[in-house]
């Protein structure tokens, strides 16, 4: 009941704006804290600070941080493909968030920044740090080995559709293969 009660208030404020949404999930991972901390005491509460920790990605990002983010990853994913894309031999001329190939444009849009794979890879990669390391600086390592294998992987998916666009032409670029494939590419 008191976790259905945390989500019921949680949802209700972001209907009132990013900055209350935060407030409020903070009050109630706190809350659920001092609950767990109470009932099943000091030693459980340490043991637990890890999944309670990871409540935190159950707030949904404030719009100001997501354009943010999304932006750096843009930006980054952008500069990697301009690399491959000059390793392959391939003329590029990067300007921007635009990749002028010769035979299209690549415009790396706001979807295209690989946020949610970014973010899903994160909470896995810290879980696995958890069961998996002994220490932890090692799992903030590894967890901070996310952001450049984001870049590299949003990066390398922008190279193989740009170079399968200019071999089997432009459709690909509004085919399936664009808007599915990306775990495979």
């Amino acid at each position: 009941e008191f976790i259905g009660t945390f989500f019921l208030v949680l949802a209700a404020s972001l209907a009132s704006g990013p900055v209350a949404s935060l407030a409020v999930a903070s009050v109630l991972v706190a809350m659920i804290a001092a609950w767990c901390g109470l009932v099943l005491g000091p030693a459980q509460l340490r043991a637990l600070r890890f999944p309670l920790g990871m409540l935190i990605f159950a707030v949904p990002f404030p719009p100001s941080a997501r354009a943010l983010v999304e932006t750096a990853l843009q930006h980054g994913s952008a500069a990697v493909a301009a690399t491959l894309f000059d390793l392959a031999g391939v003329p590029v001329y990067a300007e921007g968030l635009a990749l002028r190939l010769p035979w299209v444009t690549l415009d790396v849009a706001p979807e295209c920044s690989g946020l949610r794979s970014s973010l899903a890879l994160l909470i896995a990669t810290l879980v696995a740090g958890q069961i998996f390391l002994a220490r932890p600086y090692h799992a903030v390592l590894l967890a901070a080995a996310i952001g450049p294998i984001s870049l590299l992987r949003n990066g390398l998916r922008i190279f193989a559709l740009g170079t399968l666009s200019g071999r089997w032409g432009n459709w690909v670029l509004t085919s399936p293969l664009h808007q599915h494939a990306g775990p495979v590419l």
